[in-house]
């Protein structure tokens, strides 16, 4: 476990908001929900704790935390725009760019399939009602893609390694940053 831990616990919303003001792109609901899943879910496999109490649900488009959701979802597809004027500890800063750094390339779409791939979501696929995927299956799966060798902060330098180890081809990740292939991606 690593010795830098969380000052305080956050909610989805903090971390939402965090997200915000250091993704210097535009961003949808859509990618905001996969940004704060894959926080979540590193948090777990570094830490071995959540970084918030709030739980994902599978649904349709992937793992989708229903709060932060309803918060944003007028914004529909379009671009949120929503000025963050907080300031955030060293801790969550620190997270959050590193998550921001692995998957900020991709587009919503792209970070929409591979979390679809994941065996959280597909434990918790949607049915009539969508379903929570558990933080214990976030931890299993994620902490499988690390080196158990490694020191808490080698790992997160090694996020981009372990994404790749996580079924990302470089077509995959052409495709997905790009929009080719027979799905047309956009950004956000």
């Amino acid at each position: 476990m690593s010795k830098v831990m969380a000052a305080k616990k956050y909610t989805a919303n903090e971390v939402a908001d965090c997200i915000l003001k250091f993704y210097n792109d535009y961003i949808t609901n859509l990618k905001l929900q996969k940004f704060l899943y894959y926080s979540q879910a590193w948090h777990l496999a570094l830490h071995g704790k959540p970084l918030f109490d709030e739980d994902f649900q599978a649904w349709v488009h992937g793992p989708v935390e229903p709060v932060t959701y309803q918060r944003f979802k007028k914004f529909g597809f379009k671009p949120i725009v929503h000025n963050v004027n907080m300031n955030f500890d060293k801790h969550l800063k620190e997270h959050v760019k590193n998550v921001l750094e692995v998957y900020g390339e991709f587009s919503g779409f792209g970070l929409e399939r591979q979390t679809q791939s994941e065996p959280p979501w597909r434990s918790g696929l949607p049915s009539d009602q969508p379903s929570i995927i558990t933080k214990k299956s976030m931890l299993d799966y994620y902490s499988s893609l690390l080196d158990r060798k490694m020191s808490p902060e080698l790992k997160l330098r090694n996020l981009r390694r372990a994404c790749r180890r996580a079924h990302w081809t470089e077509g995959m990740i052409r495709e997905a940053c790009e929009g080719k292939g027979n799905a047309r991606v956009m950004r956000g």
